[in-house]
């Protein structure tokens, strides 16, 4: 397995990249306001069957490519297999991740993972003080991946996604 930063080759790669996942499995919010206290939580509840989530490109994707700070690639074999985009925020140095995905028969073998490790490196380097990555309730898989690579959660928004998903916010600490 090879880290290796994104060619131009790899665009067409990216363009046609299948992000969709399967879960059984999704986070639930219980939101709570009660005279002077607010109370949010969020507890992983198990589906009757697992579901199989379609996830869409933002149609001017390539421009924002262009703008990123760092590009990654995953390839074994010379079979590009993933890919991870961070943009630095230089006002409060941090890094967001943006997009992290693994094809689906690579997923689960530790792509997803030299992928955030680079990017934490990389990060470090630079002296950048940590990351943040978002996902949506119902992406139990990145979820767990993210808490699994030293993330924690951090916060939620009820109005981020189409289709009244909400995000929530992981973020990982690299000073």
């Amino acid at each position: 397995m090879i880290v290796r930063p994104v060619l131009t080759k790899d665009l067409e790669e990216i363009e046609g990249f299948d992000t969709s996942f399967s879960t059984d499995c999704v986070w639930q919010m219980d939101h709570r306001i009660a005279d002077e206290e607010v109370s949010t939580t969020f507890r992983a509840i198990r589906l009757p069957r697992a579901i199989m989530v379609e996830t869409k490109r933002d149609n001017d994707w390539l421009a924002h490519w262009q703008n990123s700070d760092l590009l990654l690639a995953v390839e074994e074999d010379r079979v590009f297999s993933g890919y991870l985009r961070l943009e630095i925020d230089r006002r409060r140095n941090w890094g967001k991740l943006i997009h992290l995905a693994v094809i689906r028969k690579k997923r689960r073998r530790g792509y997803g993972t030299a992928l955030i490790e680079e990017a934490k490196r990389w990060s470090k380097a630079r002296r950048v003080r940590g990351l943040v990555a978002e996902t949506e309730t119902r992406n139990y898989p990145a979820i767990s991946f993210f808490q699994k690579s030293g993330f924690s959660f951090c916060g939620f928004n009820e109005s981020g996604f189409p289709h009244r998903e909400i995000d929530v916010y992981f973020v990982c600490s690299l000073g």
